[in-house]
């Protein structure tokens, strides 16, 4: 009885060390991808991975983005390459994305700028971290996403409806 009393006691004091154990800061960012799983598109000299990035600032201020890291990985897992478009320069990369600040509440859409690589890179996996700025405060915010993208394949073999030779003007 008093083990039984003695274990029921060190089951009550884990509990309760638990409870009053404080709760990890929820992120104030949240980030995903449009679509959720990127799709590669094998080109004849490279491949293509197209999709968007969508920040949701849950926090009650304005954050501006600072700089884009991504990280492509092997089907090994190994790293293959690391690239990052940051307020390096002059003009520098980042100026390229258009609109870079996420409003208290809000959501920022941003155009994956690394969509182009080599055809010859196997990628498996991809980590993109974002980084953001409170304009007037030191210190800095960064959200990451990590997918698994998927090779397109075409499911209908398409054929161009006009016979001999087409000039195409646009399109």
């Amino acid at each position: 009885m008093k083990a039984l009393s003695s274990m029921l006691l060190a089951l009550l004091s884990v509990a309760a060390q638990s409870a009053a154990a404080p709760a990890a800061p929820q992120s104030t960012l949240v980030i995903k991808t449009i679509p959720a799983i990127p799709l590669i598109e094998i080109g004849r000299e490279q491949q293509l991975v197209n999709f968007d990035i969508v920040v949701e600032n849950k926090s009650s201020r304005a954050l501006h983005l600072e700089r884009i890291n991504v990280e492509a990985f092997d089907s090994a897992g190994s790293l293959i390459t690391r690239k990052t478009m940051e307020n390096n320069g002059f003009p520098s990369a980042i100026e390229t994305v258009p609109d870079r600040d996420a409003p208290a509440h809000g959501v920022l859409g941003v155009f994956n700028p690394f969509f182009a690589w080599p055809l010859r890179a196997d990628i498996a996996r991809m980590r993109y971290t974002l980084t953001f700025s409170v304009k007037g405060q030191a210190g800095a915010e960064s959200a990451s996403v990590s997918f698994a993208p998927v090779v397109y394949h075409d499911r209908t073999a398409l054929a161009f409806p006009l016979k001999g030779r087409v000039f195409v003007l646009d399109g």
